[in-house]
């Protein structure tokens, strides 16, 4: 018997009012940030999100944690819809759906010190405190009790993300979205992050949802992958798959891109022309149609592609799978 989702997104669009023009000719536009994504995840898996800058990934994070309300579509979380709760009835359930960010100066408070700092949410939430329990979460990301009575700007990139890993922990989540939480920190020090999450999700029981736009980090760390592009989904399955026999090409782009590791090998380069289409005014049919080096013809530019079987479970939304089974949306996890 298949295990119930621990977060399930149903067809969720996340859409802005934008005002464009002079205030003689202002007109409100919308720009559609994400654009109808589905998508599953089991207790205890981790799924990685990838794509470049503006493909709407921290967008869709913001909304699976209720940040924003979705325009249109249903998250559930354990089976709770959770997409039309208030502010007063989210609160239960976000303590256990916690984010971990990417700025770990702005998203850690400067004038506080790091006990304060891990106090905070214990105290908001009505849970046991004090000084045992700060020097226990630090421990468990690797820290100590010499850390305590430090201020941010007296800490590393590295150890600041530990503590804002320790402030999530403090809670008890069961689901943790971290936003591109390595993204500012040197290589050696992304893969020790990356390792403790690895760790901490062994010891915990803990479901992550990865975002970054480095999709070699994110097939490192996710059993299963998703690429974005403006605002949808265009490709999904196990991550060993999708980062080693990408099916679409704007995915195979990606993997392209990544530098080789062994001196004097050379990967063939996939430069994609043009720049992203705005979200605002975005492209009919496949929205990758404009920069796409396998494009089709009229196909791509009129029908949005349906979700094509590729390996292990996988799809791809692509017109040249044309010749593999399809797979309907609501079947596609």
């Amino acid at each position: 018997m298949t295990p119930r989702p621990l977060l399930a997104v149903e067809r969720v669009a996340t859409h802005f009012p934008v005002k464009r023009g002079g205030w003689l000719r202002r007109r409100v536009e919308t720009l559609k940030a994400v654009d109808g994504v589905s998508f599953a995840i089991l207790p205890g898996e981790t799924f990685g999100i990838v794509g470049e800058s503006g493909s709407g990934k921290s967008t869709l994070a913001r909304t699976i944690l209720r940040v924003y309300r979705p325009t249109a579509g249903r998250i559930r979380f354990d089976g709770l819809d959770i997409t039309e709760l208030d502010e007063t009835a989210l609160g239960p359930v976000r303590r256990n759906m916690q984010m971990v960010f990417q700025d770990t100066k702005s998203s850690l408070n400067p004038r506080l010190r790091v006990e304060q700092i891990l106090d905070e949410p214990l105290v908001t939430h009505g849970l046991p405190r004090g000084r045992r329990r700060v020097v226990e979460l630090l421990e468990m990301v690797g820290l100590g009790d010499s850390h305590v009575e430090r201020y941010p700007h007296q800490l590393s990139g590295g150890q600041r993300q530990r503590i804002g890993i320790a402030r999530v922990l403090a809670l008890n989540p069961r689901l943790i979205v971290a936003d591109e939480p390595v993204s500012a920190l040197d290589v050696s020090i992304q893969a020790q992050i990356l390792n403790l999450l690895k760790s901490l999700q062994s010891r915990l029981g803990l479901t992550i949802v990865l975002i970054a736009h480095d999709i070699g980090v994110v097939g490192y760390f996710c059993q299963r992958v998703a690429v974005m592009y403006l605002g949808r989904m265009v490709e999904a399955g196990p991550g060993r798959h999708v980062t080693r026999s990408p099916s679409h090409p704007y995915t195979q782009a990606l993997i392209s891109a990544i530098p080789k590791a062994e001196p004097g090998v050379r990967r063939s380069r996939i430069l994609l022309t043009g720049e992203i289409p705005s979200p605002i005014n975005p492209p009919t049919g496949c929205p990758f149609h404009t920069r796409c080096p396998v494009k089709l013809g009229a196909i791509c530019e009129r029908e949005r592609p349906p979700r094509y079987r590729t390996v292990d479970g996988g799809w791809a939304a692509c017109h040249a799978l044309n010749d593999r089974p399809v797979v309907a949306e609501a079947q596609e996890e």
